[in-house]
């Protein structure tokens, strides 16, 4: 059993046992803490251990799971343990839908998000770089190709011609990816025919598709704004110190978060920027779209979340313990209505935190 194997090298789950307690409504529309609870590991474990744990949010559910602890499923509601799997991983998992995939051990492998069954799994020829999910297929990025599958057989396969520099975006039946190349490239997602190949400026370093537009930052501390149809001109750049995690787009605006401790909102098709907000710290990941307002986890692992419209910071939840704390990672469910966060406090123990708006259950 994957509990007894964890329990004989020392390792400890959160207490799921006993679910934590709900934090009491806020007063504010904010978002604010639903619950928290503890996940800890062996004293003097770095952060960049193999034991340290990947957060991945999916319907109902949250995941962790790492090279040493596999796979555990975790109720969004209150944090209680769902299941757990002995499927361990070097890279997150990925829900989709109902189910929820691993790249483990040269295969990937697919289970059902509410039970942790295997539907299917394929293997995979080499180590897996990163993984994805669009619809009902998963990918991976191996070496310099991409490889997908929608169920047990053979892959739909798309050559890159170079190292993926970013993550892989899916958008209206067209994969995108930039390339270390440095060059940015769009493929058919249900064949992996590639449809365009362009050059760019400099590395990428994030990327984001709407309905007409790309949007990206790039190693040259620029922003660019690229055309769906493979446009090589550009349609707006703009010199700015270095972005910091994926741009997030609405129907009105595209947001980066930047090195310089701010969040700036752009035009989504001219580029003009809107307004500029300074968060107080190191934002840990790019901007998350929440309706009609935005979320930035910040590496001290507090939210701050702001309007859309003119990036007026609302009060946001402060979980206790989190004192000094360094964030970890961050996930959004599926319908965007809840927030998870962990972090590692002083001790190297983690801390799990659920954020929600006041109807949120």
């Amino acid at each position: 059993m994957l509990l007894a194997a964890m329990m004989a090298q020392g390792l400890a789950l959160p207490a799921a046992q006993t679910p934590p307690k709900p934090t009491p409504p806020a007063a504010s529309a904010a978002l604010r803490v639903v619950w928290q609870h503890d996940l800890t590991l062996p004293e003097g474990v770095p952060e960049s251990s193999k034991g340290a744990p990947r957060l991945a949010a999916g319907d109902s559910f949250y995941f962790l799971n790492s090279e040493v602890l596999g796979l555990t499923a975790y109720a969004a509601e209150d944090g209680h343990e769902a299941w757990t799997s002995g499927h361990v991983s070097s890279l997150p998992s990925v829900p989709f839908g109902k189910r929820v995939a691993v790249a483990s051990q040269g295969a990937v492998i697919v289970l059902d998000q509410a039970t942790g069954a295997v539907v299917w799994q394929v293997n995979v020829p080499g180590d897996p770089l990163s993984l994805f999910a669009f619809g009902d297929r998963v990918g991976v990025v191996v070496g310099k190709e991409i490889l997908a599958w929608s169920g047990p057989g053979d892959p739909t396969r798309t050559n890159l011609g170079a190292e993926a520099a970013t993550r892989v975006v899916v958008n209206k039946g067209v994969l995108y990816v930039g390339l270390a190349e440095p060059a940015l490239l769009a493929a058919d997602a249900t064949t992996g025919v590639v449809r365009w190949r362009i050059p760019l400026p400099a590395r990428p370093q994030s990327l984001t598709a709407s309905d007409d537009l790309l949007y990206l930052g790039a190693e040259d501390t620029r922003i660019y704004f690229y055309r769906t149809t493979g446009d090589p001109k550009w349609v707006k750049r703009r010199l700015l110190v270095a972005t910091r995690g994926d741009p997030a787009v609405d129907e009105r605006f595209v947001y980066f978060t930047f090195q310089d401790n701010t969040i700036r909102a752009f035009d989504r098709k001219g580029g003009s920027e809107q307004w500029s907000k300074e968060l107080g710290s190191r934002p840990k990941s790019g901007p998350m779209v929440l309706g009609s307002t935005l979320a930035v986890a910040l590496e001290t692992g507090a939210i701050v979340e702001l309007t859309s419209k003119r990036g007026q910071i609302l009060v946001p939840g402060e979980p206790p313990g989190l004192a000094e704390a360094r964030l970890q990672s961050v996930a959004l469910n599926a319908d965007r209505s809840r927030l998870f966060t962990m972090a590692t406090k002083k001790d190297d123990s983690r801390i799990i935190v659920a954020w929600g708006h006041p109807a949120a259950k």
